[in-house]
């Protein structure tokens, strides 16, 4: 009898064991997805607020150019250059966001369309041009 009952015991006990491995498991998955929804919403985020900046930019801007990654445009009598090299879109030299893959501007009448893309994902704003350029 008590033979019976300590199988039954080691038994219990490496069942525990089992269900406690898939359990951690399945926890690690979780928690792996959990961090790369984080950093991905983070990312689009970033795009999108780097997005709002340059719009922000441009609302008064005249003589909007865009060659070659880089826009250069005329705000408040002073020249600037908001320019893309190796991921990093920076503002007359100045760091504004990081983890850009691309960056692109066209004109759509005296309208501007900006587009910034991340690892992941494209976002793209029209900027509205009142006014003479």
């Amino acid at each position: 009898m008590r033979a019976f009952v300590f199988i039954e015991l080691v038994a219990g006990i490496v069942i525990l064991g089992v269900i406690s491995i898939a359990c951690s498991k399945i926890l690690l998955e979780l928690r792996k997805k959990e961090q790369s929804s984080y950093y991905l919403a983070a990312n689009m985020l970033n795009l999108e607020s780097g997005l709002l900046q340059v719009e922000h930019l441009l609302e008064n801007a005249k003589g909007i150019r865009f060659d070659h990654n880089i826009l250069s445009f005329e705000s408040e009598g002073r020249g600037h250059n908001l320019s893309l090299k190796s991921d990093i879109l920076s503002l007359d030299g100045y760091e504004i966001l990081s983890g850009i893959k691309s960056f692109r501007a066209y004109g759509v009448g005296m309208d501007w369309v900006i587009e910034m893309c991340g690892a992941r994902k494209c976002f793209r704003r029209v900027v509205l041009i009142y006014g003479d350029e």
